[in-house]
């Protein structure tokens, strides 16, 4: 799980992505979204994310150690104080 604020700076990750991507909390939480997915077009993804309030796909990131994992991924708009978040649930796709 991975929560990305508008600037697409990590704001909050759960362990199972720190194992998956083989970072600390604190690594992924003073990273962002593109230095995990360098070769995804996030512009486009924030476009369509922000028209629909929800994206779901195929990714892939980019581990500490410099291997990549594909994954798919749901992510949906949630409000917290009156603030736009979006919630990323993401898992391995089979054989990555």
């Amino acid at each position: 799980m991975f929560v990305v604020g508008d600037d697409l700076r990590y704001i909050a990750v759960n362990q199972y992505a720190c194992t998956l991507l083989g970072y600390t909390r604190a690594e992924l939480l003073s990273m962002s979204a593109r230095e995990l997915a360098p070769d995804v077009d996030l512009h486009e993804h924030l476009t369509s994310a922000l028209s629909t309030r929800r994206l779901e796909g195929r990714s892939v990131l980019r581990r500490k150690d410099g291997s990549e994992v594909e994954i798919e991924f749901r992510a949906h708009e949630a409000l917290v104080a009156g603030m736009p978040f979006f919630v990323s649930v993401g898992w391995p796709v089979s054989g990555s």
